[in-house]
């Protein structure tokens, strides 16, 4: 009983010293196609313009797919968000409302 006691306590005190962190991707690359049938983007973006940005999310979001070959992680939360910016335009999560989903795949 002693051994489970301190084996416990071990766990917890290793466990409480956890945190979520944040993870920022730096993103860089060009246009490779542009569907804009609705000029929306006033042809303002072009194929093979240069593009930035950044990917932030938290190391402790749920996998809600349940197809171990698949990830999804919703984020709900500052300052989890995306901002990818090419020429004059910046798209971006709205800080006011975070809700974007990011999907991984690992399939042979």
């Amino acid at each position: 009983m002693k051994k489970l006691s301190l084996l416990l306590v071990g766990f917890l005190l290793c466990g409480a010293g956890l945190k979520a962190q944040t993870i920022t991707i730096a993103l860089k690359g060009k246009v490779t196609r542009i569907d804009d049938q609705s000029n929306v983007l006033n042809n303002e973006v072009n194929v093979n313009d240069s593009l930035t940005g950044t990917i932030v999310y938290y190391t402790t979001l749920a996998d809600s797919q349940p197809d171990t070959t698949v990830g999804f992680y919703r984020n709900l939360q500052i300052p989890a968000g995306i901002s990818v910016k090419t020429g004059t335009l910046i798209f971006q999560t709205d800080p006011g409302n975070i809700d974007f989903l990011v999907s991984t795949v690992c399939r042979p």
